[in-house]
């Protein structure tokens, strides 16, 4: 900042030296003119005040209800606020109140078994384990797995149609 106060070197050449444009540069000599070397100190990003945020009479009201339940999460919690009349926010963001408040515990929820998708190995796998699909492919195959054998109608005895409903 010596060399921009000083006037020797001019906003470009600085912002070239420096890697940053000339409005960082310019940025950065206005705040050390107003506080010194403090000013030069990075400032934190996070917004001042947040319009949508959840109102803190909600907010208290769930630290409120879990702390009667301890066990409740966020999609109970919710539902018991909606049924005492309350306009409760959404299940995550109970849980994101919990979790600010240190109500949930991290360790804990690592633990939990994550719910693990049914995947087959290749397209329409499933579709071959349905169990009238094997069905079939034994019938076609014979019972014995000899080979194939003709295919009974649906109105033959042993057919597909051939039980009474």
């Amino acid at each position: 900042m010596t060399l921009a106060l000083a006037g020797g070197v001019s906003v470009s050449e600085l912002a070239r030296r420096f890697g940053v444009s000339r409005k960082t540069v310019y940025k950065w000599k206005r705040r050390y003119e107003q506080s010194g070397e403090a000013g030069l100190v990075d400032r934190s990003r996070r917004p001042h005040h947040c319009p949508h945020r959840t109102p803190e009479l909600v907010e208290q009201a769930v630290l409120r209800l879990r702390a009667e339940h301890p066990r409740w999460g966020g999609r109970k919690l919710h539902h018991r606020l909606k049924r005492l009349g309350l306009d409760a926010p959404a299940p995550s963001t109970i849980t994101r109140i919990l979790r600010e408040h240190g109500l949930i515990d991290p360790i804990d929820t690592a633990q939990r078994h994550r719910w693990q998708r049914f995947e087959h190995d290749r397209p329409n796998d499933l579709w071959q384990r349905v169990w009238w699909v094997e069905r079939l492919v034994r019938r076609s195959l014979g019972e014995d797995g000899s080979g194939p054998t003709r295919m009974k109608s649906r109105r033959e005895p042993g057919g597909l149609r051939s039980r009474t409903r």
